[in-house]
């Protein structure tokens, strides 16, 4: 069993690696959009990755915001880190996605 802290940080993982709408499972509201992202240009990714993972993540009411959040482009993969505040504190993030 975990909580506080720990348990925002498996949570914030757990919404960040799974595409919203493709698991009847799980709520509209649950999840995140990376799927749409596949093929698109360098710049609409560079404008919109930030945007799609802090609507995710305020789903969430342990979750306040996002900050320090940097990209970082590797062939067909974009790699996003960011500092995830929590009503219990911060957590260092990064998550890889697959663009290409």
């Amino acid at each position: 069993m975990i909580d506080g802290l720990e348990a925002a940080r498996q949570a914030a993982e757990l919404m960040l690696s799974t595409e919203r709408f493709k698991h009847e499972i799980f709520s509209d509201d649950y999840g995140v959009e990376f799927l749409e992202l596949i093929g698109q240009r360098r710049d609409l990714i560079e404008a919109d990755l930030e945007r799609r993972i802090e609507e995710a993540l305020a789903e969430d009411d342990r979750m306040t915001g996002i900050s320090d959040f940097s990209l970082a482009f590797a062939g067909d993969c974009v790699h996003a880190g960011f500092v995830l505040e929590t009503v219990f504190g911060t957590i260092q993030m990064e998550r890889s996605i697959m663009i290409g």
